[in-house]
């Protein structure tokens, strides 16, 4: 119990640096964000922040999260590849201690979801 919420703790700590991250390249980007339009690991992110290493999921890849495995992920709109066309993001990772997701978006807005949530085009969700 208090093992599995202080690392939902942290993967909420670390999402929110992701999100710092994002925002810092924006401004250096025309206000834009990677662009990867499938679901991506959120440390696939780290290149394009000049960083050799990003925070990973302190269970990654386990099976023990609620509503799968366990990861950090990004999704976003605009043409894809990486390219600087995205508008808009999600952030996200499964959570331990309940059934769904952890979400940042690119509007500022956060929160929890259900683990059938659908991220397309970056929507926020929440």
């Amino acid at each position: 119990g208090v093992q599995k919420q202080a690392r939902d703790g942290k993967r909420l700590s670390d999402l929110k640096q992701y999100q710092t991250a994002l925002e810092n390249y924006a401004g250096s980007h025309g206000g834009f964000y990677p662009s990867m339009t499938s679901e991506t690991s959120a440390e696939s992110l780290c290149a394009y922040f000049g960083m050799n290493q990003c925070a990973a999921d302190p269970k990654s890849g386990e099976n023990v999260c609620m509503s799968g495995v366990c990861n950090y992920f990004y999704q976003s709109n605009g043409s894809g590849s990486g390219t600087s066309t995205a508008s808009q993001f999600v952030l996200y990772s499964r959570l331990e201690k309940k059934s769904g997701y952890w979400v940042y978006c690119s509007n500022g807005s956060s929160g929890a979801v259900s683990g059938s949530a659908v991220f397309t085009s970056g929507n926020c969700p929440v």
